[in-house]
């Protein structure tokens, strides 16, 4: 009796240390360049252009990206429509083993913060988005270069 509960737990920790090296590799060698290129290309259609400086990760597991800027090509002239500082996105975990994606965002932008949620269905590998909310707290438009430019100009 002794003997099988030993070799049980023996199991359960090796179980266990293989479960924690393979997520801590894949967190460290996860093609993080790859997925901001693909993000890029993705979110770039028509007339708005996304540009990412910076995506890495994130605990808990999620993503970090640095310097976002979403640009607006206007009469041959592209000009930032919006910049975020920093955006953490981070999928609902339990969600992922449904066919709706939960993914949960926080963001720092114009001094101040934005708290957001936008849920996809995943339908023949491509997301149909369903809903997005979003709070913002605490924003300095003023810092928004648009606002800026037309105050330059009064």
């Amino acid at each position: 009796m002794a003997s099988t509960r030993r070799l049980l737990l023996h199991a359960l920790a090796y179980t266990l240390y293989g479960l924690v090296v393979c997520l801590v590799l894949l967190y460290v060698i996860f093609p993080y360049d790859l997925l901001r290129q693909r993000v890029t290309e993705v979110f770039s259609a028509g007339e708005l252009q996304l540009a990412i400086a910076r995506l890495g990760p994130d605990f808990p597991p999620g993503v970090r990206l640095q310097n976002v800027r979403l640009l607006v090509n206007q009469a041959g002239l592209p000009g930032t429509l919006i910049q975020l500082e920093t955006l953490r996105a981070s999928p609902d975990l339990l969600a992922l083993f449904s066919k709706t994606l939960n993914i949960h965002l926080n963001a720092t932008l114009y001094g101040g913060t934005l708290q957001g949620n936008v849920r996809a269905a995943v339908a023949q590998g491509a997301p149909a988005w369903e809903s997005s909310q979003a709070q913002f707290t605490d924003l300095q438009v003023e810092r928004h270069h648009r606002v800026q430019k037309e105050a330059q100009a009064c």
